[in-house]
C-alpha cells in the first residue's frame, strides 16, 4: 500500500507537471506555435512557461491578490478562453448550446457528442504526430529510452527514502508556503521560478507540496537532457552522435566526491538544477540568430535589423534563467561568450548587435521587475543575494586583496614571461581541476582526447579549406564549425572549477561538475563524429543508424564490462520513513488545526497549513520546567526516535545491478556514510535522559549525534512519566525498532498541563 500511495503521487506531480509545462502553452499559444518545428515547441514551452509562472505568481503578489483561486482562474481561464476561440459558432451551434444548457439533451446525449468528438480529436492528433515522429523514428526511441532510463536512476531514491534529499529544501519549502499564504519572497529576494511553478502545480491541482519537492528533481532532469539533445544537434554534424554523449553522461561513474555531490543534486529539488538546462537553450539560439538572423519585417516592409524568432528564445532562455538562479545565469554567459567569440564579425556588426542587446536588457527587466517591485515595497534581500550581485559584477566577496603591481620586465623577456606563464596555468588547471575530478589515470585520458580533438579539427578544416580553394567543391564549408567553441566551453568550464590564483570563484565548484562532464563529453565524442560524417559519404545511411543504435547499447554493456559503471546517488538522510508516513497518514485523516506534531523541525513543513507543530527541543525544554505548560489542540503526537538518527548522513540508495552499482561509499567519510537499507544512528538511553544538552543554536540540538540522543531520551522519558501519571490516556498510534509515534487526547476546554519532571 505504500509503494502505491507514492507511485499515485508521483503520477500525480508528473501529469500536472506536463500539464502546465507543455499542454497548457501549446493550447494557449496554438497560432504561434503552428508550423514550428518539434525543437521550437519544446523550447518555447520550457521557457516561456517558466517565465510566465513566476511573472503571474509575482506580480499578483505584489498587487496583493496572490491566491490559490486567482491562479486558478488565470491559468484555467485563459485555457477556456483559447479553447473557445478555436470553436467556430454558428446559429445551428448556438441553438444545440441553448437546448444544452435548458437541459433538453440530457446527460447522455452530452456525453455521446463528447465521445464523438474527443475519438475525432485524437484521431487527428495521432495522425499528426504519427507524421512528425516517424521520418526520425529511430532518434525517438533512442532518446525516450535514454529519457525514462534518466527518469528512473533520478527517481528512484524517493521510492526508497520518503525525505527531501538536501537540507536546503526545508528553506523552499517554507518560501512556497509563504506564496500559499499569499508572500511573495517569505524570504527575502531571490529568484523564485521552481518556487511560483511548483505553487502552481498546488493551486491548480492540489498536488502536495511535498509530493512535488519529492519528486520534481527526478522529472525535470528530462528537461536538461533534452535541451543538452537540443544544443549538441547543433554543434554536430552525425545526427545520432549526441546520444553518445548523453548515454555516457547517464551511465559513467564519478571518481570524486565533488562529481557524485554534483549528479546527486540532480534529484534534489533545488533552483540551480532546475534551471540548468537555460545555458544550454541560451547557447543554442545564439548560435541560430547569429547563423540566421532575418531582418523585421514591419508593416509589409523589412527594417534596417535583424531579429528573428532565434533570438526571442534567446532572450527567454536568458530571462528564465535569471529567474531560476544566478549560477545559472553565470554559466549562460560562459557558454555563450565562447560562441560568440567564434561569431564576433557577426555579433558586433551593429545590425544583430543592436537587436542583441534590447533582447538581453528587456529580457533582464522583465525578469528583476517583480524582484524591484518587492524591494521598492521594503521587501530586504535574502541573505545570499549580496554574494551574488557581487559575483555578477566580477567580484568575488571573499577574494584577498590583489598584489601590489610591480615594474614590467623588459620587452625582451616579455613573450617568455607570459608563454611561461600560459603553461603554468594549463598546468595549474590540469592538477587541480582535471585530476581533481576524473582522478588521475582518467584526467590525463580526458585532457589528452581534448587536445586530439582539437588537434583533429584543425587538420580537417585545414583540409576543408584547401578543397574548397583547389575545387569547386563547396559541401561541408559549414561543417564542425561549432567544434571550436565547445572545446573552450568545455575548457573554461573546466578551470572553473577551481580558478586558478588570480581569477574569481564565479561558481562554486561542486555545482559545475555535472555540465563539465557533458561539455568535456562532447568534445571526446568529436573525433567519432568525424568518423560517422565521413562514412555517411560513402554508406547507406540505415545502416549507420542501425550501427549508431548498437554502439549506444554497446556503451552501456562495455562500462558495465569494464566497472566503470555509476553507482547509486544519495541523499543526506535527516528522518526515518515511518515518521514521513505516519505525517502523512495525520495529515490525511484528522481535521485540519486538530492536532499537534511534537517532533523535530524536519515535520515543521509537511504539516503547514494542516495542524501545528512544535519543536521536540522547546517541548523537552518548557515540559522539564516548573511553569505550567500546554498545548491548544484535540490530539498531541509525540516523534521519538529509538534509534536517533545522524542527522544528514549521506545515504546511499540500493537496488538493481543494472539501473547502478553500489560503489560511491567509498568516497565518502565512514563515519558518516551508510548504504540502504543500513542507517547509522545510536540508542536512546536512561543515562543519555539524565545528561545535559550541549548546543550553542538549535539547530544542533537536532544536527549532533550526542545532542540529538539526549533530547529523544529525554522526551522518551517524559512519555514514561506521563504515561504513569495518566495510566489510560498515551497510546501508540506506530511503532517499530527505530521510531515511536505516542499520542494522546485531551479536551480543548481541560488542557493537561504537560510540565511534569
Amino acid at each position: 500500500m505504500i509503494a502505491i500511495h507514492w507511485m499515485l503521487e508521483y503520477a500525480a506531480v508528473l501529469c500536472g507537471y506536463v500539464f502546465l509545462l507543455f499542454i497548457w502553452p501549446s493550447i494557449v499559444f496554438r497560432n504561434h506555435l503552428a508550423g514550428k518545428s518539434k525543437a521550437y515547441w519544446f523550447c518555447f514551452c520550457v521557457t516561456v512557461q517558466i517565465v510566465l509562472a513566476n511573472l503571474v505568481v509575482l506580480t499578483f503578489g505584489l498587487i496583493h491578490i496572490l491566491h490559490r483561486w486567482t491562479i486558478f482562474a488565470f491559468f484555467f481561464g485563459t485555457l477556456l478562453a483559447a479553447v473557445l476561440r478555436k470553436i467556430e459558432f454558428n446559429a445551428e451551434k448556438i441553438e444545440k448550446l441553448r437546448h444544452l444548457v435548458n437541459g433538453a439533451y440530457g446527460v447522455k446525449w452530452f456525453l455521446f457528442q463528447a465521445v464523438i468528438f474527443v475519438r475525432t480529436h485524437l484521431k487527428k492528433q495521432r495522425l499528426k504526430i504519427w507524421g512528425m515522429v516517424y521520418p526520425h523514428l529511430g532518434e525517438y526511441l533512442v532518446l525516450s529510452v535514454l529519457v525514462v532510463f534518466a527518469m528512473i536512476y533520478f527517481s528512484y531514491g524517493a521510492f526508497q527514502d520518503y525525505s527531501y534529499g538536501f537540507g536546503d529544501a526545508y528553506v523552499h519549502h517554507s518560501w512556497i508556503s509563504g506564496l500559499m499564504e499569499g508572500k511573495i519572497f517569505s524570504g527575502g529576494i531571490y529568484p523564485e521560478a521552481m518556487h511560483c511553478f511548483i505553487y502552481c502545480l498546488y493551486a491548480l491541482f492540489g498536488i502536495k507540496v511535498y509530493s512535488s519537492l519529492l519528486f520534481f528533481g527526478g522529472i525535470h532532469v528530462v528537461i536538461l537532457l533534452v535541451s543538452v539533445y537540443c544544443l549538441l544537434r547543433e554543434v554536430f554534424h552525425w545526427r545520432y552522435t549526441p546520444f553518445f554523449v548523453l548515454v555516457i553522461f547517464l551511465t559513467i561513474d564519478s571518481l570524486c566526491v565533488d562529481a557524485v555531490y554534483s549528479m546527486s543534486r540532480l534529484q534534489w529539488p533545488l533552483p540551480q538544477e532546475f534551471g540548468l538546462f537555460t545555458p544550454f537553450l541560451c547557447a543554442l539560439f545564439l548560435i541560430r540568430y547569429l547563423k540566421n538572423a532575418n531582418h523585421i519585417v514591419y508593416k509589409g516592409k523589412p527594417s534596417k535589423l535583424y531579429w528573428d524568432e532565434n533570438l526571442f528564445l534567446f532572450a527567454m532562455a536568458f530571462i528564465a534563467s535569471v529567474v531560476t538562479h544566478f549560477y545559472t545565469t553565470i554559466m549562460a554567459f560562459l557558454l555563450c561568450i565562447c560562441f560568440a567569440l567564434f561569431f564576433i564579425r557577426k555579433a558586433f556588426y551593429y545590425k544583430r548587435l543592436v537587436p542583441l542587446a534590447v533582447a538581453v536588457l528587456c529580457g533582464l527587466a522583465v525578469a528583476v521587475f517583480p524582484m524591484a517591485g518587492a524591494f521598492a515595497s521594503g521587501i530586504p534581500f535574502e541573505k545570499s543575494i549580496g554574494w551574488a550581485l557581487g559575483v555578477m559584477n566580477g567580484a568575488d566577496p571573499e577574494a584577498p586583496e590583489p598584489p601590489p603591481q610591480i615594474e614590467p620586465p623588459p620587452a625582451k623577456d616579455e613573450d617568455g614571461s607570459m608563454a611561461g606563464a600560459f603553461m603554468e596555468g594549463l598546468s595549474q588547471v590540469y592538477e587541480d581541476n582535471y585530476q581533481v575530478v576524473y582522478g588521475v589515470e582518467r584526467g590525463k585520458w580526458v585532457a589528452a582526447l581534448t587536445a586530439f580533438a582539437l588537434l583533429l579539427w584543425l587538420i580537417v578544416r585545414f583540409a576543408m579549406a584547401l578543397l574548397r580553394r583547389y575545387s569547386k567543391l563547396k559541401a561541408g564549408q559549414n561543417c564542425f564549425y561549432a567544434y571550436l567553441p565547445m572545446i573552450l566551453a568545455a575548457f573554461l568550464f573546466m578551470a572553473a572549477y577551481a580558478a586558478p590564483a588570480g581569477f574569481p570563484q564565479l561558481i562554486a565548484g561542486a555545482r559545475l561538475c555535472s555540465t563539465e562532464q557533458i561539455l568535456n563529453l562532447a568534445v571526446i565524442m568529436m573525433p567519432v563524429d568525424m568518423v560517422f560524417s565521413a562514412l555517411a559519404l560513402c554508406c547507406r545511411k540505415r545502416i549507420l543508424q542501425a550501427a549508431s543504435i548498437i554502439a549506444v547499447a554497446g556503451i552501456y554493456v562495455a562500462e558495465m564490462a569494464l566497472g566503470v559503471y555509476h553507482g547509486y546517488l544519495y541523499m543526506e538522510l535527516s528522518q526515518y520513513n515511518s515518521a514521513v508516513m505516519v505525517t502523512n497518514s495525520i495529515t490525511r485523516t484528522l481535521p485540519k488545526d486538530s492536532y499537534t506534531i511534537v517532533s523535530p523541525t524536519d515535520q515543521l513543513y509537511a504539516v503547514l497549513g494542516y495542524g501545528r507543530h512544535e519543536g521536540l527541543l522547546d517541548f523537552v525544554e518548557k515540559s522539564s520546567n516548573d511553569i505550567e505548560y500546554t498545548l491548544p489542540t484535540k490530539y498531541i503526537f509525540l516523534y521519538i526516535e529509538k534509534r536517533p538518527i545522524h542527522y544528514a548522513q549521506s545515504h546511499f540508495f540500493a537496488g538493481p545491478c543494472w539501473l547502478a552499482a553500489e560503489k560511491y561509499p567509498a568516497f565518502f567519510p565512514a563515519d558518516n556514510t551508510s548504504q540502504c537499507p543500513e542507517i547509522r544512528a545510536a540508542r536512546i538511553s536512561g543515562d543519555a535522559a539524565s545528561a545535559g544538552l550541549d548546543y550553542e543554536n538549535p539547530w544542533h540540538a537536532y544536527a549532533k549525534l550526542e545532542n540529538r540522543t539526549i533530547l529523544e531520551s529525554k522526551a522518551y522519558e517524559w512519555c514514561e512519566s506521563f504515561s504513569a501519571l495518566y495510566p489510560q490516556e498515551l497510546k501508540a498510534y506506530y511503532e517499530d525498532d527505530d521510531f515511536v509515534c505516542y499520542y494522546f487526547e485531551q479536551e480543548p476546554n481541560a488542557l493537561y498541563n504537560l510540565a511534569i519532571k
